[in-house]
């Protein structure tokens, strides 16, 4: 019987923790180690969820142009990542994110990926 009682407490612990609601800055710092773990698509949900109900939040951008980021690089997405940095530029156009953004959005509308960016600045210098 304890047996049953442990098991019935630990399935409620964990169903309990599943449904936990994070704080922005939870989220953020998950999204990040779902990037670290190279779960990209969980780490952009936890982007969009961070955006969606932190309105905000002063890592509302940073989430945002990572979504543009892990869409283009790590997904290959390269509309979703230019809708991202669209709204980024357009919702924050002064932040300190918007150069790169603009730059990462140019590369996406011509079909360049960042290493070959990389390789050809290293060979012109």
């Amino acid at each position: 019987m304890r047996y049953l009682i442990a098991i019935a407490i630990t399935v409620f612990l964990i169903i309990g923790c599943a449904n936990e609601q994070l704080t922005e800055e939870g989220y953020f710092t998950r999204a990040q180690q779902y990037e670290n773990a190279l779960e990209f698509e969980k780490a952009i949900a936890d982007y969009t969820t961070l955006m969606n109900n932190f309105p905000e939040s002063d890592n509302r951008y940073k989430a945002m142009f990572m979504i543009g980021f892990l869409s283009y690089e790590n997904l290959k997405n390269s509309e979703q990542a230019i809708s991202y940095f669209d709204r980024l530029l357009s919702e924050y156009p002064e932040c300190d994110l918007a150069d790169d953004a603009t730059a990462l959005k140019q590369m996406a509308l011509e079909g360049k990926d960042l290493l070959s960016v990389f390789e050809d600045s290293v060979h012109t210098e």
